[in-house]
């Protein structure tokens, strides 16, 4: 007689960050909640996600952003991190 066995496991994960601000680079806070901005390359290596999917979550207006002079994408942290909580499927890269 053969016993199977059947195992369940489940495992919650909770992420921090800490953005440290230099002097150098371009540092600014959202004009409309007053947080932390980063460039969508930088927000792209941090959540996981391509750049395109940060520019998707722009064109379809789910997250702060702002252009710089030097043309380079700044977007709002809690924002981006709202858009990707409400669509998980968005979290895999190679798109």
């Amino acid at each position: 007689m053969e016993i199977k066995r059947t195992y369940e496991m489940s495992v919650a994960t909770d992420r921090r960050y800490t953005i440290h601000r230099s002097t150098l680079g371009e540092q600014m806070d959202c004009s409309e909640c007053r947080s932390a901005m980063i460039t969508a390359a930088h927000a792209a290596v941090m959540f996981g996600v391509s750049q395109r999917t940060i520019f998707r979550h722009i064109e379809a207006n789910l997250i702060h952003f702002a252009e710089i002079v030097s043309g380079a994408v700044m977007v709002c942290l809690p924002s981006l991190r709202d858009a990707i909580d409400r669509f998980p499927a968005t979290r895999q890269l190679g798109e």
